[in-house]
C-alpha cells in the first residue's frame, strides 16, 4: 500500500477545498492531493466532506460502494472493506458482493484475480459471521446464508470456503451451548463425514457439530460403529489430550468433555479394533490411542498385539508409546528380529518414537549385534532420527568398510546444513548405491541464491560428466537442466 491520502478538488462555497475522492496510494492523477495519517482518517475526511442535506450515513455508504466496486485491484478493495468500522456497512459490502458474486462463492466460477481468494474469504467470513449471529439471536437466519452453507457443506467447493465455513461456523457451533443450529445442517454433515474426502481438520470439527444433533450425544456412537462412519473414531479420539506431552490450554465445550470422560468411546474403539473394519482404518485409529490419553490405551494395544491380525505391525508400532520396563522393550526387540519385514518395521518405528530411555540403547544393539542388513538399517535410520547431535554415528557409519546399505542410511540422514558432506559422498564414495542416494539428498536443497544455484547446476554438470554410472550420470544431468530453468 503507497502513501495513503485524501483527494482534494475545487472549493466549496466557504472557500475551502472540496473532497472528491480517497485511496490507499497518491492520488497524482489529480490536480491537488494531500496525505493523510491512515486510510480510516482519509474516510471520515472524505465522508465529512458529503452534502448537509443528504443523510450521511447513506450517502457514506453509496460512495464507498461506489469506490470499491471501480477497484479493480482485489488486494486494495480488501483494504477498503478493513477500513469499515461499521458492521452495518461492513455486512452492507458482504451482501452487495454475495448478490453480484455468487458464482464465486458457490463454486460456480473458478476463475479468481490475484488477491481475489484472499478477498472473498473476508466477505464469506463477514457473511458467516452474520449466519452464526442471527441463529444466535432468534433462531432463524437469512436463507441464503443458510444456503451457502449448505451447499459448500455438500459440494466442498471451493476448498477455501469449506475452510471459512470450518473456522466460521462449524467450531463456533462445536462451542455453542445450544445444539438448536447444528440440527439445520445435519443431513450436509452426515453426507459430509460418509464422504470422507474433505480434509481432516473439516472432518474433525464436522464431526463435532453433527454428534451435537444427538440427544444425548452419546448416542452417536451406534451410529459411528456403521462402516460408512468408522473412521470417524479416529477422529474423535483425536480430542483426548496428547500422549507424553505437557498439557496445554485445551478447549473444549462441557457435553464434550462429559462424552469423553463416560466409557463409551473407549468401548467403541475397543470393539472397532476387534472387528472387521479396514486395514487403513484401524491403523488411523490404533495411530490415534497411540497418541492421546484414551482409557485403557495399553490394554488396546496389548490386545492388538496378541490378536497378530494385518495391523499387528501398527500395534507394535503404537506400543512404544507404552514402553514402562525391560521386559517390554525386549518384546519389541525380539518383533523386530522375528523375521518379517512389516514386523521389524513396525517394531523398530516403535522404538523410535518411544519417550523410554532404554529405547535407544535397544537401537544401538540391534544395529550393532543383529545379523539381518535390512534390521540393522532400520535400526540406524532410527537412532539418527532420534538423535540430537549425530555426527558422530555419521562419522562412524559413512566410513567406507561399513555395508553399502547402512552408508546408503547414513546418507539420508546428513543434516541439510551440511550439503559439503553429501558432495563429499557423492564423489568418493566406491558405491553407486550411495553415491545415488547422495545426488537425491543433495538435489532436495533450495539454493537460497543465483550464486548458490549457479554453483549447485555446475557441480551436478561435474557429477554429469565424470561419474562412473550411467544412472547418476543421467540424473545429475536433469537435476542440472531443471537448475538452469
Amino acid at each position: 500500500v503507497g502513501l495513503e491520502a485524501a483527494q482534494l478538488d475545487e472549493e466549496d462555497e466557504a472557500g475551502e477545498p472540496e473532497i472528491r475522492a480517497f485511496a490507499p496510494y497518491p492520488l497524482t492523477h489529480f490536480a491537488r492531493w494531500e496525505p493523510a495519517a491512515s486510510v480510516s482518517e482519509a474516510i471520515e475526511r472524505w465522508l465529512n466532506a458529503g452534502s448537509a442535506e443528504t443523510d450521511a450515513y447513506q450517502q457514506a455508504r453509496a460512495r464507498v460502494q461506489a469506490a470499491i466496486e471501480l477497484e479493480q485491484n482485489a488486494v486494495v478493495r480488501i483494504q477498503y472493506f478493513l477500513a469499515f468500522h461499521s458492521t452495518d456497512a461492513r455486512r452492507a459490502w458482504a451482501w452487495s458482493v454475495h448478490d453480484t458474486r455468487g458464482a464465486k462463492l458457490s463454486g460456480g466460477d473458478t476463475l479468481y484475480s490475484g488477491g481475489e481468494v484472499d478477498e472473498l474469504s473476508l466477505i464469506a467470513a463477514e457473511l458467516f459471521s452474520l449466519l452464526m449471529e442471527s441463529w444466535h439471536d432468534s433462531g432463524d437466519a437469512d436463507v441464503r446464508l443458510v444456503n451457502l452453507l449448505r451447499n459448500v457443506l455438500d459440494t466442498e467447493k471451493p476448498a477455501w470456503l469449506l475452510d471459512v465455513a470450518r473456522s466460521g461456523v462449524l467450531v463456533p457451533l462445536s462451542l455453542a451451548e445450544s445444539a438448536d443450529a447444528a440440527q439445520r445442517i445435519e443431513l450436509e454433515l452426515r453426507r459430509l463425514l460418509e464422504r470422507r474426502t474433505a480434509e481432516t481438520s473439516v472432518l474433525s470439527a464436522a464431526l463435532l457439530v453433527w454428534l451435537r444433533t444427538f440427544d444425548p450425544v452419546d448416542a452417536a456412537l451406534v451410529d459411528i460403529e456403521r462402516p460408512e462412519l468408522r473412521h470417524c473414531a479416529a477422529l474423535l479420539v483425536s480430542n483426548y489430550p496428547p500422549r507424553n506431552l505437557p498439557y496445554g490450554v485445551h478447549l473444549q465445550a462441557d457435553w464434550l468433555k462429559a462424552l469423553l470422560a463416560g466409557d463409551g468411546v473407549p468401548s467403541l474403539v475397543e470393539r472397532l479394533l476387534r472387528s472387521d473394519m479396514s486395514t487403513d482404518d484401524k491403523r488411523q485409529l490404533i495411530h490415534a490411542v497411540a497418541t492421546r490419553e484414551i482409557s485403557n490405551g495399553r490394554a488396546m494395544i496389548e490386545a492388538g498385539l496378541t490378536r497378530k491380525d494385518a495391523n499387528y505391525p501398527d500395534c507394535l508400532t503404537a506400543f512404544g508409546a507404552f514402553l514402562r520396563s525391560t521386559d517390554d522393550l525386549q518384546r519389541l526387540a525380539a518383533a523386530a528380529e522375528d523375521g518379517d519385514p512389516n514386523n521389524a518395521r513396525g517394531a523398530i518405528e516403535g522404538l523410535r518414537r518411544s519417550p523410554h530411555t532404554g529405547a535407544e540403547a535397544e537401537l544401538r544393539r540391534l544395529l550393532e549385534q543383529g545379523s539381518d542388513t535390512g534390521v540393522k538399517s532400520l535400526a540406524l535410520g532410527a537412532l539418527l532420527s532420534r538423535t540430537v547431535k549425530p555426527d558422530a554415528l555419521l562419522d562412524e557409519y559413512l566410513e567406507h568398510g561399513k555395508d553399502a546399505s547402512l552408508r546408503a542410511v547414513a546418507v539420508a540422514h546428513i543434516p541439510a546444513t551440511n550439503p559439503a558432506r553429501m558432495r563429499s559422498v557423492l564423489q568418493d564414495d566406491p558405491s553407486p548405491r550411495v553415491r545415488q542416494a547422495a545426488l537425491a539428498r543433495l538435489a532436495e536443497q533450495r539454493p537460497e541464491s543465483d550464486v548458490e544455484r549457479k554453483d549447485l547446476q555446475f557441480f551436478f554438470q561435474q557429477i554429469a560428466d565424470r561419474d562412473s554410472s550411467p544412472v547418476i550420470r543421467s540424473a545429475a544431468r536433469k537435476h542440472a537442466e531443471d537448475l538452469a530453468k
